[in-house]
């Protein structure tokens, strides 16, 4: 089995890719936090016009601006957290039969191999031959061990309670 398609490496990919999509969607919300700084910034500057607040909002955008700026972060936070969802929803229908679908074969338990066959003494066909895959055994999942098992389910009990209470 190639160390990439381990389950325990497999597992650790898509906890990756959660983890992606919350990095991106804490950076989005320290842009969509600016943003809402410069609108408090523009707001201070009309219910208190002092000339620092003045001079401050000259380089600022419109307000307009500012706010479908700030709308667009939110939407793109809205977009990961349902992306994050998604994943861990996927993971956790595998993990609940107790495996992982296999990367190698793509859950199909068989993988293409190329062959070629001569005709007619003349030419050589190409052709495929499908045969069960050598990392599941063609079961098409990964049995994770006992242990890493039980350190899937908690991730993804974390998850799910995550993903409850962004809704």
């Amino acid at each position: 089995m190639d160390l990439k398609n381990s389950p325990g490496e497999v597992l650790a990919h898509r906890f990756e890719q959660i983890l992606y999509k919350l990095a991106h969607a804490s950076k989005t919300l320290s842009e969509a936090n600016e943003i809402a700084h410069h609108m408090l910034i523009r707001i201070k500057a009309i219910t208190n016009p002092t000339s620092e607040l003045r001079l401050k909002v000259v380089s600022l955008p419109d307000m307009e601006i500012l706010g479908r700026q700030f709308t667009s972060r939110i939407m793109a936070i809205k977009q990961d957290l349902l992306q994050m969802e998604e994943l861990s929803h996927s993971l956790a229908s595998e993990i609940s039969s107790g495996g992982i679908k296999c990367q190698t074969c793509k859950g199909d338990g068989v993988v293409a191999e190329e062959r070629v066959q001569r005709e007619d003494d003349h030419f050589i066909v190409p052709y495929e031959e499908y045969i069960p895959c050598s990392d599941c055994k063609g079961l098409g999942v990964l049995n994770l061990p006992a242990d890493l098992l039980r350190s899937a389910y908690i991730l993804v009990d974390n998850l799910k309670s995550t993903a409850n209470l962004l809704r």
